[in-house]
């Protein structure tokens, strides 16, 4: 179980960082634009990061818990 647990966390921090990198480019294809569209894949970018540090912590517990 606790591996199960520890793959999804792995896959949700690779899901982060793809996301994370759409965002990004499309933040920099964009950042001239005079729309709200650019501040958007902005907010996407953070979100991607928030979501890789819970999984990171995710992972970290579930590697503490099997030291126990």
């Amino acid at each position: 179980m606790k591996l199960a647990g520890f793959l999804v966390c792995v896959s949700l921090i690779g899901l982060g960082f793809h996301l994370l990198r759409q965002c990004s480019d499309r933040f920099m294809l964009l950042r001239r634009a005079k729309s709200i569209t650019p501040y958007l894949y902005a907010i996407g970018g953070i979100f991607s990061m928030v979501l890789m540090t819970l999984a990171f912590a995710g992972a970290l517990l579930l590697f503490i818990s099997s030291l126990r």
